[in-house]
């Protein structure tokens, strides 16, 4: 079951506050059945002037999934996880100061262009949810 995604406050570990949205949900790992914790994150890069989805999927004890795993908890198709492979970074978190994976702010404005989108908001957050079968709340969407 989903947690609603919540909005936070805080300070960024290089300098500086903002905010950032995020969720914690469960799925089923497709390869075991085995439950996996996913934890999503949204905050806005000032550098790339894009938002940068931010994501860490553990096993049910609590360990970090590498990316030859969660890919496939992750991805819905073959052919995503192929071409996610060049896109996703690991990094350190802005605000929560420890490692997550990303997708890469540099392919998220490639993508954001190519799609030359009227609402770049809800067109980033529809093409991450497509990716990462993400539930938005349906309010974004309606109001």
């Amino acid at each position: 079951m989903d947690e609603p995604w919540t909005l936070r406050e805080g300070a960024k570990n290089v300098g500086g506050g903002g905010f950032w949205m995020e969720q914690t949900s469960f799925i089923s790992d497709p390869l075991n059945g085995r439950p996996v914790k996913r934890n999503f994150a949204v905050c806005f890069s000032e550098t790339y002037g894009v938002p940068v989805f931010w994501f860490n999927f553990y096993d049910e004890s609590g360990r970090l999934l590498l990316f030859n795993h969660f890919q496939h908890v992750a991805f819905s198709s073959d052919e995503i996880r192929s071409q996610m492979g060049e896109s996703i970074s690991q990094n350190e978190h802005p605000f929560l100061g420890i490692a997550f994976y990303n997708l890469h702010p540099c392919k998220t404005s490639e993508l954001m262009r190519s799609l030359k989108p009227r609402n770049f908001v809800l067109s980033f957050l529809s093409t991450i949810g497509s990716l990462f079968k993400t539930n938005w709340p349906l309010a974004l969407f309606t109001n």
